[in-house]
C-alpha cells in the first residue's frame, strides 16, 4: 500500500508541475480572421414604396415544404432590431410544439440601427394637434401620419413580393409590432381588419394623440355588426409599464416618467380597457396579456412566444361556431 500511495503522489506532483509549467508558457495565438454569419434559410430584400422609400425585408423561410394551403405568415415591424430574436422564437415553437412550417416576413429598413427615426412616420396615423404630443420622457414626437401609406406597401409591396417566392396561406396571415409598431398594429386592425387574420400589439402606444386610435376603434366597433370580420386580436404589455416608482431597482425612476405613467401613458388600464370593450362583440378571440415584472423593451422578449402561439392557433369564435353547425 505504500507503494502505491508513493506512486500515486508523485504522479500527482509531476502532473501538476506540467500543469504549472504549461501556465507560464507563452503561445502566440493565432489571428481569427473569421467570416460573417449566414442564418440558413433566411433571405433579404430591398422593396421601395409607392413614395420612394426604401426598406428592407427579412425573410425567415422553413426548411420543411409548405402544407396542402401554403405557410401561415407573420409579418412584424422593426425587422432590423426583432427579426432575430423573433426568427429564433418561432424556430423552437414549430420544432417542439406547433409544427406548423411558418413564414416569417420582418420590415425594416436598409440603414444598420435598430431604431430607424423613419419608424415614427411609418407607424403611427395622422393625428391632429402633433405639435402637442410628447412622450414618456417629455421628447416630441413630431414625425406622424404615415400608417396608410406603410400599409399600402405592406399590402401592393410586400405581400406580393413574399407570395411571387413561397406559397402563402391567405388566411392564416398575422401582423405583429411593438410600441407603435403596435399601434400600428392595431390601427390597421381596426381600419383594414380583413388584412390580416391575426393581430398581436405589443406594449401599443394607444396613448399617442391623447388615445387617437380610440376614434378608429369607436368606427371600428360601430361597423362591426355589418361586416365579415373574422380576425383576432391580443394585446400584450408589460406589468412594470405602469408602475410608478422603481418596478426593480436597475431601472430607476425619474419625477417626469412616473408622472407620465398614470395620467398620460396608462399603458396597462389603456390595454385592458380596450380588450374589454371589444371582447363585448368578439368574446375570446379579443384578449390581452398583462406579463409581470416586464418593462417597455424587455416585454418584447417575453412577448414573442406568445405571438407564435396566438398565430398558430385556431380562431376561438371560429372553432366554436363550426363546433355548433356539426
Amino acid at each position: 500500500m505504500k507503494l502505491v500511495k508513493s506512486t500515486l503522489i508523485a504522479a500527482l506532483l509531476a502532473s501538476s508541475a506540467l500543469v504549472a509549467g504549461c501556465a507560464t508558457e507563452t503561445v502566440d495565438a493565432p489571428v481569427a480572421t473569421g467570416q460573417e454569419v449566414v442564418l440558413p434559410n433566411t433571405r433579404v430584400l430591398q422593396l421601395n414604396s409607392a413614395a420612394g422609400g426604401a426598406y428592407r425585408i427579412f425573410i425567415a423561410a422553413p426548411s420543411e415544404p409548405a402544407p396542402e394551403g401554403g405557410y401561415p405568415v407573420i409579418y412584424i415591424t422593426d425587422g432590423n432590431s426583432i427579426f432575430g430574436a423573433m426568427r429564433d422564437e418561432l424556430i423552437r415553437q414549430l420544432d417542439t410544439t406547433y409544427r406548423t412550417p411558418t413564414l416569417l416576413v420582418a420590415i425594416g429598413y436598409p440603414e444598420d440601427s435598430p431604431w430607424n427615426p423613419r419608424r415614427e412616420q411609418d407607424l403611427t396615423p395622422v393625428i391632429p394637434g402633433i405639435e402637442n404630443i410628447t412622450g414618456p420622457w417629455g421628447e416630441h414626437v413630431p414625425n406622424v401620419g404615415g400608417a396608410d401609406d406603410f400599409l399600402d406597401f405592406i399590402e401592393t409591396v410586400v405581400k406580393p413580393s413574399v407570395e411571387a417566392q413561397y406559397p402563402v396561406d391567405r388566411t392564416r396571415q398575422t401582423l405583429t409590432g411593438h410600441s407603435f409598431g403596435g399601434l400600428f398594429t392595431l390601427y390597421t386592425f381596426f381600419t383594414r381588419p380583413t388584412a390580416f387574420q391575426s393581430y398581436v400589439a405589443m406594449s401599443p402606444s394607444i396613448w399617442l394623440g391623447d388615445r387617437h386610435i380610440l376614434t378608429e376603434e369607436a368606427a371600428y366597433r360601430a361597423a362591426y355588426p355589418g361586416t365579415p370580420d373574422t380576425s383576432r386580436l391580443l394585446i400584450m404589455v408589460g406589468e412594470c409599464e405602469q408602475i410608478v416608482g422603481e418596478c426593480d431597482a436597475a431601472v430607476p425612476s425619474t419625477p417626469r416618467r412616473d408622472a407620465w405613467l398614470v395620467p398620460e401613458g396608462r399603458m396597462v388600464d389603456n390595454a385592458k380597457e380596450m380588450q374589454a370593450r371589444l371582447a363585448e362583440l368578439k368574446g375570446e378571440d379579443v384578449q390581452v396579456h398583462i406579463i409581470p415584472h416586464e418593462h417597455h423593451i424587455s416585454v418584447i422578449g417575453a412577448s414573442l412566444s406568445r405571438v407564435t402561439r396566438f398565430a398558430l392557433a385556431e380562431p376561438i369564435i371560429a372553432a366554436k361556431e363550426a363546433a355548433a353547425e356539426e
